[in-house]
């Protein structure tokens, strides 16, 4: 029995019914993005940054039958624009039918899964900034719009990972008795994602983590939730002296819809083997878990082999070369491997890294987001050397108080400085070395 040829293969762009019309966008969100013009020239370039009303965690416009009102640079798209408009990327559906060319396997008119075009790595999906939060343009210039991958042609773990791309390792504001301060805390989380992260990691080391009972931590994912956090972008940390402690937090997370949870394993480790084998096997089917190896020896981390791990956990977070080392033996394993920020991002993504657990997103958002969405382009290697350039200077200070002394004179909002016991706040004359130290860091050019 032959199945007559689909409607685009059949008949022109004009001879389309309204719906069939509608139905050739992928929404993909591309058309939602700002391009910029090459100076003395008509070239034009795509950019991360979106259009207001493109919802950047759908990749659809939010208001689509007013945005023409509303927007008024926005364009219609009629046959005659199709074949006009030279900025359409080439995987538009549009723009494909009118050169002659059939839809490629993940559009939804094939694959019959609208998310498809995510799994392809085509989607604006978690992949925009806001244009309110952008700032300059030309800062956001991206080699897209083409689908990454890698030699092999396979889409690259940063596509794939369940938390991949930049996760900023969120800084806890407390109150002046010291118990959390869930408002700020929530805001300062909401600004992350608004800047370019992808996820968060909430009360870890550079959360202050280690400070606070399991039932403050318990209560306060629970606040950020109410608060309106997607907890789909959470990955709490479930560090405690008890192991029946963790299982606890980890399950309270995924009820409450988190997707992942960090196993901290500390510097010394001890059998950290078998306690991570045995924690994920008594989480599997309930959330997926990363094991923190941040603190783990080399020498260690190079003995472990992805059969430890494949299939029980999700993820490891590794620190420096370690990451790029795992990376490259579990690249074909599926387990995630995400570095920090004395990690070469650009060649942990290279060589199959998921991404980052960043502390400097807390100051400088938009630098580990910017190499994680495009590690490949121009730009990359410039904003990593920021990066770098940042996580130099703060090697001179206590890390959490010294982040928290960035953000206060960032924000004006002296409550940054408190911390929790046993740390302590920075003495004035130290605040004033690291300020300097990091406006000379921040002084290179950065995309």
């Amino acid at each position: 029995m032959t199945h007559p040829a689909p409607f685009w293969k059949t008949r022109t762009l004009e001879e389309f019914s309204a719906e069939e019309w509608e139905s050739l966008c992928d929404r993909c969100g591309r058309c939602c993005m700002f391009k910029v013009r090459s100076q003395g020239s008509e070239t034009q370039h795509h950019t991360d940054v979106a259009c207001r009303l493109l919802n950047r965690e759908t990749g659809q416009c939010s208001d689509y039958p007013n945005r023409l009102k509303l927007v008024h640079f926005c364009d219609t798209l009629t046959p005659t624009a199709v074949r006009a408009l030279t900025w359409l990327p080439a995987t538009c559906g549009y723009r494909r039918v009118a050169e002659g060319k059939d839809l490629d396997w993940w559009h939804p008119l094939i694959s019959g899964d609208p998310d498809t075009v995510r799994q392809a790595g085509i989607s604006m999906r978690g992949r925009a900034i806001d244009e309110s939060k952008a700032g300059k343009l030309e800062y956001h210039v991206v080699s897209w719009p083409g689908a990454p991958t890698d030699a092999d042609g396979t889409l690259p773990m940063r596509w794939r990972a369940l938390f991949g791309g930049a996760n900023a390792d969120l800084l806890t504001p407390l109150h002046p008795d010291l118990s959390i301060d869930l408002d700020r805390m929530a805001a300062h989380a909401f600004r992350m994602l608004e800047l370019g992260c992808d996820g968060l990691r909430v009360l870890g080391s550079v959360g202050e983590g280690d400070a606070f009972s399991p039932r403050e931590r318990v209560v306060a994912l629970e606040g950020l939730v109410e608060r309106g956090l997607p907890p789909s972008k959470i990955m709490p940390d479930i560090r405690a002296a008890e192991a029946m402690e963790s299982l606890a937090m980890a399950r309270h997370a995924a009820d409450l819809g988190c997707r992942a949870a960090i196993l901290p394993i500390g510097r010394s480790g001890g059998d950290w083997l078998e306690t991570s084998r045995q924690m994920a096997d008594s989480l599997k089917g309930v959330i997926h878990l990363y094991v923190d190896a941040m603190g783990m020896p080399d020498a260690v981390l190079a003995n472990v082999a992805p059969r430890d791990m494949t299939g029980r956990i999700q993820g490891l977070l590794a620190t420096g070369h370690n990451a790029a080392s795992l990376a490259a033996r579990f690249a074909e394993s599926g387990t995630e491997v995400l570095g920090d920020d004395t990690a070469d991002l650009c060649h942990l993504l290279g060589q199959g890294g998921g991404g980052c657990i960043s502390a400097i997103a807390n100051i400088a958002t938009r630098l580990p987001a910017y190499v994680c969405r495009d590690w490949r382009g121009p730009g990359a290697a410039v904003a990593r050397s920021v990066t770098g350039a940042i996580a130099g200077c703060l090697t001179s200070v206590p890390l959490v108080p010294g982040l928290k002394a960035l953000l206060a004179r960032q924000t004006g909002d002296s409550g940054w400085l408190t911390v929790r016991p046993p740390l302590q706040p920075l003495p004035a004359p130290l605040r004033d070395v690291l300020f300097m130290a990091y406006d000379r860091a921040r002084a290179k050019p950065a995309p």
